[in-house]
């Protein structure tokens, strides 16, 4: 990242990358690029304290998190996993 202006070089990171958003695919994004070398800075708005309406990852994420290595860690943290319907509700 290079700066302009009165702050330029003023607590700048130096990155390969940028990642805008730090839900799942920006997290899932950035931890692949830095696991491959590469020097990744992920840029978030700072996250408000308690459980949020809508934040969810699907079952079908947690063969991904496995290999990422990081299922246990969510798991760990609290994190209950998601339920799906595996069908439509009747009309």
């Amino acid at each position: 990242m290079s700066g302009s202006g009165a702050n330029s070089g003023a607590g700048t990171r130096h990155c390969d990358v940028l990642v805008a958003g730090g839900g799942p695919a920006g997290c899932v994004a950035a931890l692949s690029l830095a696991r491959a070398g590469t020097r990744v800075v992920i840029v978030a708005p700072v996250a408000s304290p308690g459980w949020r309406v809508g934040e969810s990852l699907a079952p079908a994420a947690r063969p991904l998190l496995e290999r990422l290595g990081v299922l246990d860690r969510v798991t760990a943290d609290g994190h209950a996993p998601g339920r799906s319907r595996t069908t439509a509700p009747s009309p």
